[in-house]
């Protein structure tokens, strides 16, 4: 590394930085880590190496040859990098040990005679989390194989080492921006891009970067700030099926900032899908004394009539009243849609869910619904044995399958989410007596569901498990402790299901 880079320096000032400054430099990073994939990790992953080190040179692939297994390398020190930066790096060990060997394999080849291999890195993009038993194997393995030549991996944590090692002109070449004053206008911005991932259900990921900019958050000292972080802390640790943890923080913040209607409504949230309606209406009445015109509210006064079976005046719908926000108006499309379905409207219920699709393309949910329709809409042209027509069940699978890998590609989903797919899946094995792969696909629902929160929705497909297959024992003892862990009182239909297995 050239001497000029051993700190950051400020222009015309020996002082260092600032541990403000260095937090909000490394939520830019950290932002540019998590959302760069493939060549676009690559490419920023050169521009960082170029800056730091004088000697650095990347390598440019030549058409079929492709780059001889190296992406970059420093000649005067006989380091060669290779990148790898798939969407969900936890899903990709096994391909990220593969091309660790494969590609060293290809680089001793083709540049053992161009310059010296002293050290061999696997740049893989691990978003922070961490190496895996795989990548140390394929470590170990290619050390005792070529025992006069280092490997090791360069993980996220590795540039970030050398980023925060680079000078303040560095920086600004690179695009980062290192006047600390934008700092709370641009984690706010960081947070947006947050609610992004949760919509499209990435929870594990939007857990983990909430953990690594906690610090960065309480630096800022803005109430309003904090109090954001902490509503979407409770939201991920929902969705992470830590509901318990959700609840009582949520209660923490009502207390603390009683006039902020988000806490209030995002529990009753909780107790509405636990059936406590009595505590889901109570905590609706008090958030309508704060704000009586807050759009999540409305909502959550939807999905409450939806969930109970309440009539709602479908004629008085007028589109110009939902919010402007657009995730928001979105949701409220969504909702009435499944209204306008119930009700047998199933042209405006398609219309208002395309029209949720079209604002937020992103969100899990809205997607979840139209499938339900696009299913249910394909129960007529069930033929008298009750089997779909020919053609109908790869079609509605595929759709299935569709909808899996796109969400799939953000990261490893939810398990409700998983488990809503795969009860979509087996209606329609069911239906068509594909037995044999209703029992695989049943089998992982049970074992995912076994990992939730236990509520309404988790009772209802342990009960439809049971009522097609019987459980061998271990799984059956599983389910028992599940239910008898749980506080609440599990349903009529379970508990007869359970007598019967």
């Amino acid at each position: 590394m050239s001497s000029t880079n051993k700190k950051f320096q400020y222009t015309g000032s020996k002082a260092t930085m600032k541990p403000i400054d260095k937090h909000y430099l490394l939520l830019q990073f950290k932002t540019r880590v998590y959302q760069k994939n493939m060549t676009e990790f690559q490419s920023f992953f050169e521009e960082v190496m170029r800056k730091a080190y004088d000697d650095f040179k990347k390598i440019r692939p030549y058409g079929t040859e492709g780059d001889g297994g190296n992406d970059g390398y420093r000649p005067s020190e006989g380091i060669y990098y290779q990148v790898y930066s798939p969407m969900n790096p936890r899903e990709k060990d096994a391909d990220a040990a593969k091309k660790f060997k494969d590609n060293f394999n290809t680089l001793k080849e083709e540049w053992s005679e161009i310059s010296q291999i002293k050290k061999y890195y696997l740049v893989f993009n691990d978003k922070y989390t961490g190496s895996s038993k795989q990548l140390e194997q394929a470590k170990a393995d290619l050390k005792k194989e070529n025992p006069n030549i280092d490997f090791e991996l360069f993980l996220a944590e590795d540039l970030e080492d050398v980023f925060i090692s680079l000078t303040e002109d560095q920086l600004i070449a690179l695009g980062f921006d290192v006047d600390s004053r934008n700092a709370l206008r641009n984690v706010r911005d960081y947070l947006e891009k947050l609610e992004v991932e949760l919509d499209r259900g990435n929870d594990e990921f939007v857990f983990k970067t909430l953990q690594n900019i906690k610090n960065i958050v309480l630096e800022q000292n803005d109430e309003n700030l904090t109090l954001d972080y902490e509503i979407m802390e409770c939201r991920t640790l929902q969705r992470r099926e830590e509901v318990n943890e959700a609840r009582k923080k949520y209660e923490s913040i009502l207390k603390r900032h009683p006039n902020d209607i988000r806490a209030f409504l995002y529990l009753a949230e909780i107790y509405l899908s636990d059936k406590d309606y009595e505590k889901n209406e109570e905590l609706l009445k008090k958030a309508e004394q704060i704000d009586p015109n807050h759009w999540l509210l409305s909502l959550q006064k939807l999905i409450r009539d939806y969930r109970l079976g309440n009539e709602v005046d479908l004629f008085e719908v007028d589109e110009t009243t939902f919010p402007s926000d657009i995730r928001a108006k979105a949701d409220h499309y969504r909702i009435y849609a499944l209204l306008f379905h119930k009700s047998g409207d199933t042209d405006k219920a398609d219309r208002f869910i395309e029209q949720a699709l079209h604002l937020n393309p992103e969100k899990f949910a809205n997607h979840e619904i139209k499938l339900a329709f696009l299913i249910e809409n394909s129960s007529p042209l069930i033929n008298k044995n009750n089997k779909f027509e020919e053609g109908d069940v790869e079609r509605l699978l595929a759709n299935i399958q569709e909808v899996d890998n796109r969400f799939s590609a953000f990261g490893k989903l939810g398990a409700r989410n998983q488990i809503w797919l795969n009860i979509k899946r087996s209606h329609i094995l069911l239906a068509n007596e594909d037995y044999a792969t209703y029992g695989d696909t049943a089998k992982e629902t049970f074992d995912l569901a076994l990992k939730c929160y236990f509520d309404s929705a988790i009772d209802g497909v342990h009960t439809e498990i049971l009522r097609h297959i019987e459980l061998p024992d271990d799984d059956f003892n599983q389910l028992l402790n599940q239910v008898k862990s749980t506080e609440k009182v599990i349903s009529d239909n379970l508990a007869q299901a359970i007598l019967l297995q």
